[in-house]
C-alpha cells in the first residue's frame, strides 16, 4: 500500500516539475515578438531524455507509476521542443535542422534498441542513472547561472521544491523495492536539492538590501531598456 501511495504521489510531482519546467515556453507564445534565447532549450530537453529512458527502464521492470508519468513527460516535452524547432526555423534553418535529425535520430534508434535488442537489466539501469544525473547537472548549472546574475526567482524555487520531493519520493520508491539503480540518482538529487533550496533562500537574505528579488530583476530589465533606447542604430 506504501509503494503505491509513494509511487503515485512522485509521479504527480514529477509531472509537476515538467509543466513547471514549460512555463518560458507558454509566456512565449502569449507574445507577438519570438526571442528564443528565452526559452530553456536544454532544460526541456533533458527532462525529454530523463522521461525517455525512465519509460524503457520503468517498462522493462514494470514500476506502474513510474511508466505514467515518464509517458506524460515523453508527450508533454515533444511538444514544446517541437514547438521550439519551429520558431527556430523561422530564424536559424540550419540549426533547426541539426535539431530535428539529432532527435529523431537518438529517439527512433534508442526505442529500437530498448525494445528490440537490449535485455539486460543493469543496462537499462546504466542508462536511467546516467540520464537523470546529467538533468541534475544541468539543474546545477541552471541554479548557478541564476545566482551568478542575481536572478532567482520564486519560479525557480518552487521548481527546485518540486525537483526534490518528487526526487525524494523515487529514492522511497526504490528502496522499498530495494533497486540499486533508482536509489543512487535520485538518492544524490534528493541530497543536492535540499541544497539548492536553502540556497534560494540564503540568496534572498543577500540581497534583501534590494527591496527583494523582484525588484532587482526589475533594475535589470529597465537598465536593458534604457540602454537599448539609447543605442544608435545604422
Amino acid at each position: 500500500m506504501l509503494k503505491i501511495i509513494i509511487g503515485h504521489l512522485g509521479s504527480i510531482l514529477t509531472i509537476l516539475y515538467y509543466t513547471i519546467s514549460a512555463k518560458p515556453f507558454i509566456n512565449i507564445l502569449k507574445n507577438t515578438n519570438i526571442n528564443l534565447e528565452r526559452l530553456n532549450f536544454y532544460k526541456i530537453l533533458f527532462n525529454y531524455v530523463v522521461s525517455f529512458f525512465s519509460y524503457f527502464y520503468s517498462d522493462f521492470i514494470y514500476y506502474y507509476p513510474m511508466i505514467n508519468c515518464s509517458k506524460f513527460g515523453i508527450f508533454f516535452t515533444l511538444i514544446f521542443l517541437t514547438i521550439y524547432v519551429y520558431f527556430q526555423l523561422k530564424v536559424d534553418i540550419a540549426n533547426a535542422v541539426l535539431n530535428i535529425l539529432m532527435l529523431s535520430i537518438c529517439s527512433l534508434s534508442y526505442h529500437y534498441y530498448f525494445f528490440n535488442i537490449l535485455v539486460d537489466e543493469a543496462i537499462f539501469g546504466y542508462y536511467f542513472i546516467v540520464a537523470n544525473l546529467i538533468q541534475f547537472f544541468y539543474l546545477l548549472y541552471d541554479n548557478y547561472f541564476e545566482y551568478k546574475n542575481r536572478m532567482n526567482t520564486p519560479f525557480s524555487f518552487y521548481s527546485n521544491i518540486c525537483y526534490t520531493s518528487s526526487s525524494f519520493c523515487w529514492l522511497i520508491y526504490g528502496y522499498i523495492n530495494n533497486d540499486f539503480y533508482i536509489e543512487i540518482p535520485y538518492g544524490i538529487e534528493t541530497i543536492f536539492g535540499f541544497i539548492l533550496i536553502l540556497g534560494n533562500k540564503y540568496f534572498e537574505k543577500i540581497f534583501s538590501e534590494y527591496s527583494g528579488i523582484s525588484s532587482l530583476n526589475n533594475d535589470k530589465i529597465n537598465n536593458i531598456k534604457n540602454y537599448n533606447e539609447n543605442t544608435i542604430e545604422f
